[in-house]
């Protein structure tokens, strides 16, 4: 498929249909929003506005969100419309997070990853243990606190394990990189999420395995596509493996008054 063609199946399945896991959807207005029913998170998936509609759009989620007395994230796209979206956020106050680039592979049945043997290092993760070492190793990697790491896990592996796989390296008694995938039935995604590595076992190929691990999980499933929001740093290994950058995303985060 081509760049447009993918792009279009990626807005229809996972922006615009979606469900995520213990998530409520609502569409209103040409704004599908997605919310936890109690806490974080809380984010607009996918809009179709135009000059005459966003204002009024944006103030309908800032209405919203406010009345719950919670904060959100608008995920923008770089093809989103009107043309001038990212200003009108901004101009209401939503503060703008650094840019990700929305990376997909088609994953064909000879794909190099499914035949790529996984590190003994790695397993699934299947408890609350395993994800507490990864959230410690997380805190480490990116030095702040994320207790939301350890909760959204837990949660989604407890109630929804058909939907989630996750994975960690574990060198001497200790997770040092780690990852999962969420599974999207009824679409032929599959996204891939987390990938941090403690910084002195960079290079040891984890990553890599980490990615040939759920590649293989998917393909099992018979999921054919694998999507990433890709940081700078990861997106060259992604890209070495077949990945191909269809544009790029930003999160806009807004936070009522106190």
């Amino acid at each position: 498929m081509d760049p447009a063609e993918l792009m279009a199946m990626f807005n229809h399945y996972q922006r615009k249909q979606v469900t995520w896991p213990g998530m409520l959807r609502q569409e209103v207005n040409g704004v599908v929003r997605q919310f936890a029913p109690e806490g974080d998170p809380a984010f607009i998936e996918y809009s179709e506005l135009d000059e005459t509609t966003a204002d009024a759009a944006i103030q309908q989620e800032i209405d919203f969100f406010t009345a719950l007395g919670r904060g959100f994230e608008w995920k923008l796209y770089d093809s989103d419309r009107p043309a001038d979206l990212q200003a009108r956020l901004q101009a209401r106050g939503f503060v703008l997070e650094d840019p990700e680039a929305l990376v997909v592979l088609e994953l064909s049945p000879d794909h190099p990853l499914l035949k790529q043997p996984t590190p003994p290092e790695i397993c699934p993760v299947m408890d609350d243990a395993g994800v507490a070492g990864i959230q410690a190793m997380s805190e480490a990697v990116w030095n702040e606190e994320r207790p939301w790491l350890a909760e959204r896990l837990k949660t989604d592996l407890r109630s929804h394990p058909d939907r989630i796989s996750i994975y960690a390296a574990w060198v001497d008694g200790r997770v040092v990189s780690a990852a999962w995938i969420y599974y999207h039935p009824g679409t032929p995604f599959a996204s891939l999420w987390g990938g941090s590595t403690l910084a002195e076992y960079r290079g040891r190929g984890l990553y890599t395995g980490l990615l040939a691990a759920r590649a293989q999980a998917a393909r099992q499933r018979g999921y054919s596509l694998l999507y990433v929001d890709a940081s700078p740093m990861s997106r060259p290994i992604l890209e070495k493996h077949g990945f191909i950058c269809l544009g790029f995303s930003r999160p806009c985060n807004f936070e009522p008054p106190a």
